[in-house]
């Protein structure tokens, strides 16, 4: 299925003038994501959309950690609209986040897309695969701040709105989970 079929497939994403997309390989989920989710403003429509990253090779034991019923569980009670899209973490592919942003943004023009991104993902955002593209057919990016440095982080405003000026970049705030990390968790576990 295609996010664009998802869509359609849901009443609350149809009709709303703005989603806000949160994907990672979320390998493992874990109380920083739901972190994030917890820092949007409420009743916002979040479509969460776990994924490979492009730049790594798929390997079994990665696979592993990403636990979709996880998500949702942790998910349904918050203060928003939550969809979770399975379809590209079951492909077992790597999807740029710019093809299907593209996608959506040609068939529903008139929708404000957002992406929700750590600090560490907004600073490195601009070196993802097709970044102008992506970046000019977003409507703006939420980020959840995570050890950020405020010179960086003034630079990149720059930097990101001179590739695209419609952009409009968020900052929620700190929680109390920014020094937990995927890979922390999975170097503590080990693959089973």
């Amino acid at each position: 299925m295609s996010l664009i079929n998802f869509i359609e497939g849901h009443k609350e994403l149809k009709k709303s003038n703005e989603l806000i997309f949160f994907g990672g390989s979320f390998n493992p989920w874990h109380s920083g994501h739901l972190s994030c989710l917890k820092l949007l403003p409420a009743k916002k429509t979040v479509i969460i959309t776990p994924d490979h990253n492009p730049y790594k090779d798929l390997r079994k034991a990665d696979q592993d950690y990403t636990n979709i019923d996880t998500i949702e569980r942790e998910t349904k009670n918050l203060d928003l609209k939550v969809f979770t899209f399975k379809d590209f973490y079951l492909k077992k592919e790597s999807n740029p986040t710019y093809r299907w942003i593209e996608e959506i943004h040609s068939q529903y023009p008139e929708k404000k897309l957002f992406l929700l991104l750590g600090f560490d993902s907004f600073m490195g955002i601009d070196k993802w695969i097709e970044a102008p593209s992506l970046l000019n057919n977003l409507s703006g990016v939420y980020i959840a701040s995570r050890l950020d440095n405020k010179e960086q982080k003034e630079e990149q405003i720059v930097n990101l709105t001179s590739i695209a000026n419609q952009l409009k970049i968020k900052f929620l705030g700190h929680h109390d989970y920014e020094d937990i990390t995927s890979t922390q968790l999975r170097n503590k576990k080990g693959p089973e």
